[in-house]
């Protein structure tokens, strides 16, 4: 029986781990005595897609869908169990039932449920260290030739992201034998690291894993409520993809097998459809029937595709990446692309343009052009440019919504792919802005790049382009995005609503003004490596807006961002974006992620705006007064102040109205002199050094004003200032 058949019979039967039969044994042996698995890191996923691979471990990915952060797997006699993290050999083992797993995982990839293990640890003298301690016969291992010498290993155990195609062969040697190998990966983390490599085909680990039906992907996964991941047998057959594949292929549905289920499963499946080779013979060709003949999927933001369409998301999920991974010769818009980003009209000029790309100026460089849905762009560069680590990015809306419960648009739409040649051709069929990608730090020099079969796009760059230009002629160009942009940021919007500019000047000039106020209070200088980018979308990955690179906001945002008039009306979301941008993790303890970002917020509404912080209702003298009284003497002061961000706002603003800006300004610069090993090591730590370096900036004691608020520091830190005098605002002594 394969495991694939006995996994999903356990789940379909309802049974537990404790009472499986003898026939699911792998699970049992692996999960004997294991209730809960710590959290190393920011755990990465793992699938299981092979006939003899199968889930140990699962944990959340969002939107209802469920991945494993441990497999397992069989090939011949070889085992493998796979880790979704390497900081799961380390102290993260102590945390639940971790050391207990590990060391059912090494008994399980060396079939020996008794005696004793030769374990070799692959470069790692301090774990190694920790399992001697623990009993076990270990050694370090630095070198592959060890596979090869007595006496033998029976389990190899470690980080298996780089190896030379003698050290796969010796891995493979060894596997035949029927060594096993417990494994631990972060594939998200090599993929940020290796951003012209392909995970799948590249990582050494995943080198090794193919044979097990076994990969090592990208993304993360949570444990869920509480912080341990927990075993729990549920949904284990449908995080395996041949097991998912069946119950949703299945002519009426297994037992047990809802809407929550299928949700799980259809997931699987589509990852393992990004993952499996196009030649596969066994798990491609049953996905194809099940999926035949199906109408395309075109969802919007006004017939969104709900998560109760199981197959409808499967299909777009799969769609999506075979096209985004798909090579030139087999490039075709995809449907749902005139929905969103949209079409590019056919009569618009296909056009070739040369463009200069600052290599001392990081990230993405827009160009002014625009990949239609389906079309091969063309790119040339000189062979010197070739090793300069250039990357060519088609669209401009990143984020996945995979997770959400419904989708307005296709869930991933841009693509990525190195200039490490010549000639590249390129194809993203949901069409996009086209940028150059340039990593960084780099060197003052300008490149070139050749773009061919690109259509023209609004782009307004202040300073450079002629207003009169663009009304008579920039604005109307055909693709269907549009970006306004000054060295410090860039707007990305719908041309639709570009159009309606006479002249973005006046906005942009705004927009400098706010971003110089960002860089002012955070003491950085305000010619800025690379602009900020903001760009609007049908749907986001998370909330309304939200920070990072680009900073991203729904589709109405688009107008106000726009305008300089509605910018100061409407400037709080996206003025607090950028505070997220120039936050500091020293300076932003337990309570203040969305606090701290607001003394950007109203510093940027004073600058660029002439709003002082007291024109807002919330935050005049007499609002925080009656706020305070409210506060102050409560048993739960602190815990209410930590969970309320407009509530912890208000300390903050009490200091700045009485010492103003300048006291930030030279507190954040003191912060940004400190050396490493200076900075708090935990969050008690950061609330004295805060509550010391503001005291001593202002001139006065204030911790008691701290204290009132239920802004908790320790007594060692509050007597450190008795040499200053007390401040409290006034009525409040």
């Amino acid at each position: 029986m394969s495991r694939r058949s006995w996994v999903l019979g356990l789940l379909l039967a309802g049974a537990t781990i404790e009472h499986a039969s003898a026939g699911e044994r792998d699970v049992r042996e692996l999960l004997e005595g294991v209730r809960t698995l710590g959290k190393a890191g920011v755990p990465g996923r793992v699938a299981a897609f092979g006939p003899d691979s199968f889930a140990v471990i699962v944990g959340d990915v969002g939107g209802g869908a469920r991945a494993p952060v441990v497999v397992a797997g069989r090939a011949g006699r070889a085992r493998l169990v796979a880790f979704g993290h390497d900081g799961y050999f380390g102290e993260v083992l102590g945390e639940g039932d971790g050391w207990r797993l590990f060391e059912n995982a090494l008994r399980w990839a060396a079939d020996r449920p008794k005696g004793r293990l030769q374990i070799g640890v692959i470069d790692s003298a301090a774990f190694t260290a920790a399992l001697v301690k623990r009993g076990l016969a270990a050694e370090n291992v630095t070198a592959l030739e060890r596979l090869e010498k007595t006496p033998p290993l029976d389990v190899l155990v470690g980080d298996l992201k780089e190896w030379s195609d003698a050290d796969l062969a010796r891995i493979d040697r060894f596997l035949d034998g029927g060594g096993g190998i417990v494994a631990g990966e972060t594939g998200w983390g090599w993929q940020q690291l290796n951003p012209g490599k392909l995970l799948l085909r590249d990582n050494g680990g995943n080198r090794v894993a193919r044979r097990f039906g076994i990969a090592w992907t990208d993304g993360t996964v949570e444990p869920g409520e509480g912080e341990r991941f927990v075993a729990d047998a549920r949904d284990l057959a449908w995080c395996h993809a041949p097991s998912a594949l069946d119950a949703l292929a299945a002519k009426s549905p297994p037992a047990g097998f809802g809407p929550r289920e299928a949700a799980i499963a259809a997931w699987s499946v589509a990852q393992a459809a990004a993952l499996l080779p196009e030649d596969d013979k066994a798990f491609r060709p049953r996905l194809s029937r099940l999926l035949l003949g199906r109408a395309p999927v075109v969802p919007s933001a006004e017939q969104p595709l709900a998560k109760e369409r199981v197959l409808e998301r499967l299909q777009l999920a799969i769609e999506c990446d075979a096209g985004l991974a798909a090579p030139p010769t087999k490039a075709a818009a995809h449907p749902a692309a005139a929905a969103f980003p949209g079409e590019v009209p056919s009569k618009a000029p296909r056009v070739q343009r040369i463009v200069d790309v600052p290599l001392g100026v990081p990230r993405w460089r827009s160009t002014g052009l625009y990949a239609a849905p389906g079309e091969v762009v063309e790119v040339t560069i000189a062979r010197a440019v070739a090793a300069r680590g250039l990357r060519l990015r088609i669209g401009c809306h990143q984020d996945d919504i995979a997770h959400h419960d419904a989708w307005r648009r296709a869930p991933r739409i841009t693509r990525e792919v190195a200039l490490d040649v010549e000639s590249v051709k390129v194809a993203n069929p949901f069409g996009g802005l086209v940028y150059v990608v340039v990593p960084g730090p780099g060197v003052p020099e300008t490149v070139q790049v050749k773009l061919k079969n690109v259509v023209e796009a609004p782009r307004f760059t202040l300073g450079t382009t002629e207003p009169s230009a663009w009304r008579e002629r920039i604005r109307a160009l055909h693709g269907p995005w549009a970006e306004l942009e000054t060295d410090r940021i860039v707007l990305t919007i719908p041309s639709s609503v570009a159009r309606a500019i006479d002249d973005p000047t006046a906005v942009l000039e705004r927009w400098n003004v706010a971003m110089d106020s960002a860089a002012d209070l955070a003491g950085i200088p305000r010619k800025r490596p690379s602009p900020e980018r903001f760009v609007s979308d049908v749907q986001i990955s998370a909330g309304y807006m939200h920070s990072g690179y680009p900073i991203m906001a729904h589709l109405d945002a688009a107008e106000f961002v726009s305008s300089p008039e509605r910018l100061c009306v409407d400037g709080w979301g996206p003025f607090h974006e950028v505070g997220h941008n120039h936050q500091v993790g020293a300076w932003t303890f337990e309570g203040t992620g969305e606090v701290t970002c607001n003394l950007f917020t109203l510093y940027a509404l004073e600058v660029a705006c002439g709003k002082q912080p007291q024109d807002d209702p919330r935050f005049t003298a007499e609002a925080r007064t009656q706020r305070w009284k409210e506060q102050k003497d409560r048993g739960d002061a602190f815990a209410r102040w930590k969970s309320d961000p407009f509530l912890a706002l208000l300390v903050y603003v009490d200091v700045q109205q009485e010492f103003g800006w300048d006291l930030y300004k030279r507190v954040f610069r003191e912060y940004a002199a400190m050396q490493r090993s200076e900075l708090p090591g935990n969050d008690l730590a950061r609330r004295d050094e805060w509550l010391v370096r503001v005291s001593r900036a202002a001139g006065k004691d204030l911790g008691p004003l701290f204290t009132s608020w239920g802004l908790e520091t320790s007594p060692e830190a509050r007597r450190s200032l008795g040499d200053l005098s007390v401040w409290l605002p006034d009525g409040r002594q």
